[in-house]
């Protein structure tokens, strides 16, 4: 998946997150 960066909603981290199945790479907590 894309990753969008810690300036995306929670509800587009989680599709990205899910999609590129890398959570590493959109969590920003």
């Amino acid at each position: 998946g894309f990753r969008t960066g810690d300036k995306a909603p929670m509800a587009i981290i989680q599709l990205v997150d899910f999609d590129s199945s890398a959570n590493a790479d959109t969590t920003d907590s």
